[in-house]
């Protein structure tokens, strides 16, 4: 596996790590609207957002996540299911 995705899998878990240490409120609002709970997943980053948050960017061509940046398209968006 070359070191490049190795990162990526550390960076991952430790934000997994990280998550599961957080609060319930921090672990479930969206970070971008503060209000709807999180729901989808961007694949690529693994960083997660409300639906409504993520389509609003989509439909408005900004295709960027909004924690790290990075781009994604409609297939990279995935939903999830976070027990709280």
């Amino acid at each position: 596996m070359p070191s490049e995705a190795v990162a990526h899998l550390v960076r991952c878990f430790a934000r997994f790590v990280l998550l599961l240490r957080t609060g319930p409120q921090e672990k479930v609002k969206c970070s971008v609207c503060k209000r709807n709970d999180k729901d989808v997943v961007i694949a690529r980053c693994f960083h997660c957002f409300c639906e409504s948050c993520i389509k609003a960017r989509l439909d408005t061509r900004q295709r960027k996540c909004p924690t790290c940046g990075e781009t994604f398209g409609k297939d990279d968006v995935q939903k999830i299911y976070l027990n709280a």
